[in-house]
């Protein structure tokens, strides 16, 4: 009995055995069905098409390719460029600063390189599995952006397939692909992550400029390719240029030349991108050039509406195989800053506020020189405010008028902190708020100042307004109040009671004190004898 529960024991481990390894079977025959078999010596087809001009280069280079281990099958993709592109998928996602960086190494990988075959306007090539950045280099009368095309594995219907990328470079919602006939011009403000066409600054203050220029390719005799800036109301922060491709910094003298030198620079700055003769920038044909430094609104700046008109212009040639092809390419930015008070002569804030003196009794206001003000940038009065050309304080002039330049659009609080002398001072805090508005160029289409003086009882509650508007050409003036008149009381004489008063007693106690003397004097000689 006992070997017959044995045996029993036994055959039933081997069916516990044999009914766990069913499923074990059947997934592995599964997974067989789908696993990617792709191999080395796979292939596939790369296109771009719409390339129309006639004696270009098209190249792919791979920045991408596919990895084959356990016994030769695929097993995933790798990077190329390690340092640059460290996510790898199947469809790689490169940005056009890590384009730039690559297509810049002059000692790229051995052996990735690939010569694209012309067919009409399409250009193919077969190529290993991966991704490939396309690079196409000669035409003088478009400008091609670097294209990114692939060929990779899809499992379908249980096997692994192929597929390949095909990029049409006329097609302008291609993420990767921008076609031009010309190099176009790009100026604009960079404040902190956002950039600007027009922005408001202090005297004093920096502003930072990039400028932006599609690189074309030039094969010929005669290139030009330079850009002239020139700055208005501000100068150049010597030290502060950078000519850069992507991430690649260019180099002065080598791929450009500057005139004049860095530290002599001023408002006008020439960036010349052919030197000594020979154009030095078809390594990065159809990549953008970018041009950034800094600036500072100085004292010489335009106030008001007038702005701060800061111009570039991009020096092409369209064709460098034949001379008298010149063509330009310009793009503005404005900065603007404010005055109060005539800062400067025919400013339109003239008497918008006006400091006056008021004798009591006297219905009569007087202009009122010699009060000294304060300007702060909190409602506190403890932050004072200052640029470099107004020190925090102003004194009123024979006008009554205190000139204040170069605030930029914002909230500020005026306080009077020293009266004239025979005058009680006016503790009153005066909101002033400039205000601008610009258009998409950055232009400006209205400001205006305000200044809150309702707390002053001959002000009625009344808030002034300046403020300015554009029609056109037409600049309307509206002063809703003409001005916030700042009074201050004289202080007046202790009256006189019409009698002698304490003139009297002054005189008699002098008296007395003359007698006293005489007398102590007196009788110390007398005694003396």
């Amino acid at each position: 009995m006992s070997k017959l529960k044995k045996m029993l024991s036994m055959v039933l481990a081997m069916v516990m055995i044999l009914a766990m390894s069913i499923p074990t079977f059947a997934a592995n025959g599964k997974n067989e069905g789908n696993a990617a078999t792709g191999t080395a010596s796979d292939k596939g087809t790369i296109t771009v098409s719409g390339v129309e001009e006639t004696g270009v280069t098209v190249k792919a280079y791979q920045i991408i390719k596919a990895k084959y281990e356990n016994g030769g099958k695929f097993s995933g993709y790798e990077s190329l460029y390690p340092d640059i592109i460290t996510n790898v998928t199947g469809d790689v996602d490169v940005t056009s600063a890590q384009l730039a960086e690559i297509i810049a190494i002059t000692d790229k990988v051995a052996g990735t390189e690939y010569d694209m075959t012309k067919s009409g306007t399409t250009y193919t090539a077969e190529v290993p599995v991966g991704s490939y950045v396309v690079v196409i280099t000669g035409a003088e009368n478009k400008i091609y952006n670097p294209v990114v095309v692939s060929v990779v594995y899809k499992n379908k219907d249980g096997k692994t397939a192929m597929d390949f990328n095909e990029v049409d470079v006329t097609d302008t919602t291609n993420a990767w692909v921008k076609v031009s006939d010309n190099p176009t011009l790009d100026k604009v403000i960079v404040e902190g992550d956002e950039e600007v066409k027009g922005n408001t600054a202090n005297i004093g203050d920096t502003v930072s400029y990039k400028l932006t220029a599609t690189i074309p390719y030039y094969g010929g005799k005669y290139p030009v390719f330079n850009i002239v800036d020139t700055l208005d109301g501000l100068t150049y922060k010597a030290g502060t240029l950078k000519v850069k491709v992507g991430d690649v910094d260019l180099t002065e003298d080598t791929h450009f030349t500057l005139t004049p030198a860095d530290a002599d620079i001023t408002n006008t700055m020439t960036i010349d991108f052919v030197v000594s003769n020979a154009y030095t920038l078809n390594e990065y044909a159809g990549q953008n050039l970018t041009i950034t430094y800094d600036a500072t609104v100085n004292e010489d700046a335009h106030i008001n509406q007038d702005a701060n008109t800061n111009s570039a212009t991009l020096n092409f040639t369209k064709d460098s195989k034949v001379t008298g092809q010149e063509d330009n390419d310009s793009d503005k930015t404005y900065t603007y800053t404010y005055d109060i008070d005539a800062a400067v002569e025919g400013s339109v804030t003239s008497e918008i506020i006006t400091k006056y003196g008021k004798e009591s009794g006297n219905a009569d206001l007087v202009k009122l020189p010699g009060a000294e003000f304060t300007l702060y940038t909190d409602a506190a009065c403890e932050n004072v405010y200052t640029n470099d050309v107004f020190d925090g304080t102003v004194t009123t002039n024979d006008n009554g008028q205190m000139p204040i330049k170069g605030l930029k659009a914002g909230t500020y609080y005026l306080k009077e902190t020293k009266a004239p002398e025979s005058y009680t001072l006016n503790d009153t805090v005066y909101t002033i708020e400039i205000a601008q508005q610009l258009d998409n160029n950055g232009k400006l289409t209205a400001w205006s100042i305000k200044i809150n003086g309702d707390t002053i009882a001959d002000q009625d509650g009344i808030k002034s307004e300046f403020k300015v508007t554009y029609e056109g050409e037409t600049i309307t003036v509206d002063k809703t109040k003409n001005e916030t008149q700042i009074l201050n009381t004289k202080i007046s004489n202790l009256p006189s009671t019409g009698g002698i008063g304490t003139t009297i007693f002054t005189i008699g106690g002098c008296v007395v004190m003359i007698a006293a003397a005489g007398l102590f004097f007196a009788t110390r000689k007398k005694s003396a004898k």
